[in-house]
């Protein structure tokens, strides 16, 4: 509730405002769902590195940047595109990550 107010108005004292509105609705709390939290997965660690990558594809400021973290070194790729173009696509995307394969090799485990 708050993440959605968050990106549409602003006033002093909001978050306060939204949790007590948000306890104090008896619907709300009762058919809220009750999920327990996920249990975190173990990882183990590559044995060389770009065995395993971790990648996130996002926006900043008119660009497109898929970002490629390398657990084992500690490096980061970074690979851009202008928004409007045939990279900022899924197409785009795909032509990326070949482009990383073709320089690194292809990953046992890519996490997107």
């Amino acid at each position: 509730m708050k993440q959605c107010a968050c990106a549409i108005v602003y006033w002093p004292g909001m978050s306060k405002d939204i949790r007590e509105s948000g306890e104090g609705c008896a619907d709300g709390n009762r058919n809220a769902p009750r999920q327990a939290a996920t249990p975190l997965l173990p990882f183990t660690p590559p044995s060389s590195p770009f065995k395993a990558v971790f990648s996130d594809f996002c926006d900043y400021k008119g660009c497109h940047y898929l970002v490629i973290d390398n657990p084992l070194s500690g490096s980061v790729e970074v690979l851009s595109s202008t928004a409007g173009t045939n990279l900022a696509s899924s197409a785009g995307l795909v032509d990326q990550l070949r482009f990383f394969y073709a320089t690194f090799g292809v990953p046992d485990f890519l996490c997107l």
